[in-house]
């Protein structure tokens, strides 16, 4: 009795280290919570691509509406305005191509890191400052799509009213 006492300690010790040898060992790049930042890293990929197609549209606005406002470089008071909208626009679209070039950079960085994890050459040490700074570097890439949209639509909305204000003071000429 016990033998078979000893040996089922010795079985349940051994399957209990198993256990926790297998679950230790385990691919960090299984967990939910890192399928989840892979999952955000492709739709981010796809928001960029859009952001840039958008910036693509904004410089061709830019330049249209440029060519409206030289019609008005006879009126000083309607120039100076125009010439203020362009100077903001400009700067506008200096920063959101510092931003979408610098977004590149930083999805291609997630997507080296991303291939190295799936493939196992890191440690885990490595893996787990990688994926922090991951899930950052993603937050602040939010932040900075919603940040340009929102100046996006501000500078589009400006233009409207500046447009209408044009429109009726043509009318009263």
């Amino acid at each position: 009795m016990k033998n078979l006492f000893n040996k089922n300690v010795w079985t349940y010790t051994m399957s209990l280290l198993a256990f926790v040898f297998i679950a230790c060992n385990s691919n960090p790049v299984d967990s939910d919570e890192y399928k989840a930042m892979v999952a955000e890293h492709e739709e981010m990929k796809g928001t960029h691509e859009f952001m840039k197609e958008t910036y693509e549209k904004m410089d061709d606005m830019h330049e249209e509406m440029k060519e409206k406002s030289d019609q008005y470089s006879d009126l000083p008071e309607m120039d100076s305005i125009h010439s203020s909208m362009h100077q903001k626009h400009k700067i506008n679209q200096e920063e959101h191509y510092q931003t979408i070039q610098t977004h590149e950079g930083l999805l291609q960085k997630h997507q080296e890191m991303i291939e190295k994890h799936a493939n196992e050459d890191v440690d885990k040490e490595t893996f787990e400052l990688e994926f922090e700074t991951i899930l950052e570097e993603q937050k602040q890439m939010k932040a900075d799509h919603e940040r340009m949209i929102e100046e996006h639509e501000k500078l589009r909305n400006e233009h409207d009213q500046m447009m209408e204000a044009h429109a009726s003071a043509m009318e009263e000429m």
